[in-house]
């Protein structure tokens, strides 16, 4: 259900709260090196002070007496929204996303394998060497990307990849069918339908070009939109 506003205050100001509250609560649980901490720092900064003036502007457009109670729930959503665009940055995994450092448990990580065997188009000798992991929040529900690092590869860099969603106790593959698109980064959000995360496909198309395609959840899994 939509929250409640005050007239005059855009009703997009106040949407995907709570898929913002827990991206920040991962950012922290997760944490980052010193170097990430100031760059989003920065990022936030100056989506604050954008963020001020248009909150400036639209105070000033109303000409009438703005309750001061809507003004700071206005005030923390624009933050909330700042914080968003700062989170929903392309990423692409590395060396140091193992099963072991998203702390995977033996079972989980034989269910993400069954998962990525199905639809993965070759078979390497190990899949947990093969195979890198990062827990992800996808707004409403833990998320968890999975990438390959070199059998499942094209030569353009592209790698195939899987998000999973945690439903109860089981990590539930989002791509559709025998769908795992390959990609040389993927974004989550910041755009979010029923609930989930949008994921943006980044793929380099040659050396010299890059394509996107956007996925949005259907209640089910992801489908292009």
């Amino acid at each position: 259900m939509d929250q409640p506003r005050e007239p005059g205050i855009p009703g997009s100001l106040f949407n995907n709260s709570a898929c913002v509250l827990a991206d920040l609560r991962h950012f922290f649980h997760w944490g980052t090196g010193i170097l990430s901490v100031i760059a989003i720092f920065h990022q936030l900064s100056s989506c604050l002070v954008s963020a001020r003036s248009t909150m400036m502007r639209l105070i000033g457009s109303t000409r009438r007496f703005i309750p001061l109670g809507t003004v700071f729930h206005a005030a923390i959503s624009m933050v909330l929204l700042c914080a968003a665009q700062v989170y929903a940055q392309p990423q692409q995994l590395g060396p140091k996303d193992t099963f072991a450092s998203a702390g995977l448990s033996t079972k989980e990580t034989q269910e993400i394998v069954e998962a990525v065997e199905k639809t993965a188009y070759d078979t390497p000798e190990s899949w947990t060497a093969e195979l890198r992991a990062k827990r992800v929040s996808l707004g409403s529900a833990p998320g968890l990307a999975v990438q390959v690092s070199k059998l499942l590869c094209g030569a353009t860099g592209n790698c195939q990849t899987w998000i999973f969603r945690k439903i109860d106790s089981t990590w539930v593959p989002l791509f559709e069918g025998d769908q795992a698109p390959i990609a040389k980064s993927f974004q989550l959000g910041p755009h979010v339908t029923k609930g989930i995360r949008d994921c943006t496909i980044i793929a380099n198309s040659s050396a010299n070009t890059r394509s996107r395609v956007t996925y949005k959840f259907d209640g089910k899994s992801y489908r292009t939109k």
